[in-house]
């Protein structure tokens, strides 16, 4: 059997902020493996840490949260390196009750700093993770912070005007699937559209250089559909999202 290999990797990636708080960052990833056979169950955690001013660590242990809620295991006790353990001997006993299941497990978690301004910082999160079966799962998010503070930064503090943002999502979103003006989003039963109608994804953020709302698989839609990006321009979301 391979051994348990971990690795702590800081400071690959290190950049000075721009904006006005005089934040720095480093990527630190975490990661581990083993191969009990010719399978093998992996984890890499790549996220930013921040110094240089007081809120980052406000904005460090919110992404801290974030990275534990991609795990199985909900013990508030563990960090994540006992995460990442704990997968990885998961793995090893569904290999030893089942020698004959064939396949890898893997969790991937990838952040990184998509936008700054004087008043917010998105931090941007994909996550993959397949432990067997039909096909893997896979979601993004994005964390949006006050700049100056370092708190986190809610959907009814982001958006300014919310009916003039549902437009534009719902125009988007039918130009994305090529659905006519004239029939309902949920005619078809394409879509999950609930009773209360269309509505705004949990994703929503800055990266790009534009602003994203992001469904992910079934969130508005089956797991075939995939994942609905729309993207749009910052000039025209000018007191319609707190940029």
């Amino acid at each position: 059997m391979k051994a348990l290999l971990y690795a702590l990797l800081l400071g690959l990636v290190s950049c000075q902020s721009k904006t006005a708080q005089n934040y720095t960052w480093e990527i630190q990833e975490l990661s581990g493996e083993q191969c009990p056979d010719e399978n093998c169950a992996r984890v890499n955690l790549t996220f930013p840490i921040f110094s240089g001013n007081d809120g980052g660590d406000s904005i460090n242990l919110r992404i801290e949260e974030k990275l534990h809620t991609y795990f199985f295991d909900d013990s508030a006790d563990l960090v994540l390196e006992d995460k990442i353990e704990v997968f990885i001997k998961d793995f090893s006993e569904f290999k030893a009750e089942f020698p004959e299941a064939s396949g890898d497990w893997e969790l991937e978690v990838k952040s990184d700093i998509t936008y700054q301004s004087d008043s917010l910082i998105s931090v941007f999160f994909e996550y993959y993770v397949f432990t067997g079966g039909a096909h893997p799962n896979s979601s993004v998010s994005f964390l949006n912070f006050d700049a100056l503070t370092g708190e986190e930064v809610g959907m009814e503090d982001l958006i300014l005007d919310d009916k003039e943002l549902m437009g534009m999502a719902e125009q988007s979103f039918r130009e994305f699937h090529q659905i006519p003006q004239t029939q309902e989003l949920n005619e078809s039963n394409q879509f999950f559209i609930p009773e209360s109608g269309f509505f705004l994804p949990q994703a929503m953020g800055f990266k790009d250089g534009k602003f994203w709302l992001i469904y992910s698989p079934y969130e508005i839609g089956p797991y075939a559909m995939g994942y609905t990006e729309l993207s749009f321009e910052l000039e025209k979301l000018k007191g319609i999202v707190r940029q």
